[in-house]
């Protein structure tokens, strides 16, 4: 990973700003832009990694067009960092904390608790991914609306393409729970972000299990606060929504006891396909007040993870 480039050095590189370190800077970009075209991505981004501490020589549109190539390239934590370079002298413009937003580390990163590790969905998830998605009752909780990959190299070719995408192609961010057990970390249920808004500070949480083991509930409790501190502490989102099927009462007593609001009711919004009859949707949301104003929440964070929440935004 690409370490942060302090402002400093930022200001330092515009001073020694001229026309052969301008001219240093450009032919790096091009040689890393050749190196990642012909496969090699390992020397590409060491390329990238050598020039960032002097690409403050270089216009912001120039260093945003730059991000913007990273992207493309699937080298986020490069991309940020142009990105940033270029707030730098742009603060206000939209478009560059947009991509900020879409690059950020921390959407990449594992959620870590006590008895519970979230990871990113990767190959590595690849079997217990499929189980889930081939388990009706799990998708008749979980996700009715979701596009199943039609074989197994369909599904790890989605995986290995997510790793290199930025938050606005994948439109969700999901990851897999994992529970320590026999001193080994076993995926046992997903969770995760979907219909996310940068302009709206908004998302749409969800989680789920294949299968109800001993022990679960404090799973789920405990990743689902992970979760809500990541998506209001880290992130900076304001609104989180949770749409619970009317079918499932179990997990709307769920969602109500971390501090959703049950805001209102779609009537018989779903069709139940195994049934034949259409189910409501409950809608349900928490403000970033509602998570702090929830007494509960306080003494788990302090029972379930020893701590108070980590707060950033």
């Amino acid at each position: 990973m690409v370490t942060q480039i302090q402002v400093h050095e930022i200001e330092e590189s515009r001073r020694m700003g001229n026309e052969d370190l301008t001219a240093w800077v450009k032919r790096g970009l091009e040689k890393s832009a050749v190196l990642a075209q012909s496969g090699h991505d390992g020397e590409a981004r060491n390329e990238l990694a050598r020039i960032l501490p002097h690409a403050g020589v270089l216009a912001a549109v120039d260093l945003a067009n730059i991000g913007a190539q990273c992207v493309k390239a699937g080298f986020l934590d490069e991309a940020h960092e142009f990105y940033r370079l270029a707030r730098h002298y742009l603060p206000g413009s939209n478009e560059i904390c947009l991509a900020l937003f879409n690059t950020m580390p921390h959407w990449k990163r594992p959620i870590i608790g006590t008895s519970v590790k979230m990871e990113v969905w990767d190959v590595s998830h690849l079997d217990f991914l499929w189980y889930c998605f081939n388990q009706t009752d799990f998708l008749s909780r979980v996700g009715r609306h979701w596009r199943i990959p039609p074989t197994t190299d369909a599904l790890k070719q989605i995986l290995r393409r997510r790793t290199t995408l930025p938050i606005d192609a994948i439109g969700s961010m999901d990851w897999v729970i994992c529970s320590e057990r026999n001193k080994t970390w076993q995926p046992i249920g997903i969770i995760g972000l979907s219909d996310i808004s940068y302009v709206h500070r908004r998302a749409e949480w969800y989680i789920g299990f294949p299968n109800h083991t001993l022990g679960l509930t404090r799973s789920a409790t405990e990743a689902s606060l992970l979760l809500l501190e990541f998506a209001f502490d880290h992130i900076g989102f304001e609104r989180i929504v949770s749409l619970v099927y009317g079918n499932n009462p179990y997990a709307q007593k769920n969602i109500e006891s971390l501090g959703f609001i049950r805001e209102g009711v779609l009537r018989k919004h779903i069709l139940d396909s195994a049934t034949g009859k259409r189910i409501d949707v409950i809608m349900n949301a928490c403000l970033k007040n509602d998570l702090d104003s929830c007494e509960r929440n306080s003494s788990l964070f302090f029972r379930l993870l020893g701590r108070q929440r980590t707060l950033k935004f």
